[in-house]
């Protein structure tokens, strides 16, 4: 979308008038939670709970949909379990990947973990935020590893449009998804069948 006017109150783009909040304003923000140091204590591990980290955020292409590794209940007691359409944002190690979880999960602290109001379509939020992933690269800081924390992510400001806007932003961002998904299924069906000539 096309900016006409900005402000320090907002935007007006195409006669819409998007005003900027702070991602606090329209989500929750919190932490993920793994307490437990060294982290891969068997304890915690291979019960029924799903337990995402950054890698899983970083593979997910915009949807949770599997995991590597899950939590037995001695591991949930030390971590915390998200619900289904939370938005998780990596801010350790790769920063700045996001997804939507489809599915319950708990998570680690090198994530956190974002529920939209009521006032925020949470996949438009999601589109939104996958835009700032330079940006919340270029700010981290630097310590062993690059991280960013929750008093950089909570005032970050987002050019929130009305609803219904934001509604038909993310109707049209979820069929492009859905067309560039087909395309590449299709050029993985013609490098099967090309593979396949080749060693006939």
């Amino acid at each position: 979308m096309r900016i006409l006017i900005s402000n320090d109150d907002g935007y007006k783009a195409d006669g819409i008038i998007q005003l900027a909040k702070s991602l606090s304003e329209i989500a929750e923000v919190s932490r993920g939670k793994f307490t437990p140091r060294p982290r891969n204590n068997p304890i915690y591990y291979g019960g029924n709970i799903p337990f995402i980290q950054t890698g899983d955020v970083g593979r997910a292409n915009y949807f949770i949909q599997s995991h590597e590794q899950t939590l037995n209940k001695k591991g949930l007691e030390v971590s915390k379990l998200f619900k289904k359409g939370t938005i998780f944002l990596t801010i350790a190690a790769n920063i700045g990947d996001v997804a939507i979880s489809t599915y319950d999960v708990a998570c680690t602290d090198s994530v956190v973990g974002i529920e939209a109001n009521e006032s925020c379509n949470s996949l438009w939020l999601l589109f939104y935020l996958s835009r700032m992933k330079r940006y919340l690269d270029h700010i981290a800081t630097e310590s062993a590893q690059k991280n960013i924390n929750l008093a950089t992510i909570r005032p970050l400001k987002i050019s929130v449009p009305p609803l219904d806007e934001q509604l038909r932003i993310k109707d049209n961002l979820l069929q492009l998804i859905a067309a560039e998904e087909a395309i590449h299924n299709k050029n993985e069906s013609i490098k099967k069948i090309r593979e396949s000539l080749v060693q006939e």
